[in-house]
């Protein structure tokens, strides 16, 4: 399977990082791919937690370090929530698409959403981020009457 995607085509330069990213997922080794992939390509700095209950201590020692928030979204939208209470922009990975379940991403205003299986590869979520960090320096005007 090809995985080299355009977010290959960036290096990380040996500045140090000028974003902080959040996974927020409880499997392990897909959290470390992650990281090391967004790591690798991306001057970003990345936070791994596995659970609610530290992610709020967390948010309690430093609720604006973070540039961004992937997490797994369950039925309840707990991470979503604490997420977007804290003013982190939310990438979601969810079990199974449903509209219903994209409905309420959209209200919370979750940037984008990732169906995981076993088999996911982070190349699609790396793209993400390379996206929202490029789109950093891109200003908009929109004029409305």
């Amino acid at each position: 399977m090809e995985t080299k995607k355009h977010t290959r085509k960036l290096r990380r330069s040996s500045k140090p990082a000028q974003f902080y990213v959040l996974v927020l997922e409880q499997d392990v080794n897909f959290t470390q791919t992650l990281k090391y992939d967004l790591e690798k390509y991306l001057p970003v700095s990345v936070v791994t937690l596995h659970s609610l209950s530290a992610a709020r201590m967390l948010f309690k020692r430093n609720p604006r370090q973070f540039f961004l928030g992937v997490s797994s979204v369950m039925s309840d939208f707990k991470q979503a929530d604490l997420l977007k209470a804290a003013n982190i922009p939310v990438i979601a990975f969810i079990n199974q698409y449903e509209d219903e379940l994209r409905d309420e991403l959209i209200k919370r205003h979750v940037l984008d959403y990732v169906v995981k299986t076993t088999d996911t590869d982070t190349t699609y979520v790396c793209d993400l981020v390379v996206r929202l960090f490029k789109n950093i320096a891109i200003k908009v005007l929109v004029i409305d009457d």
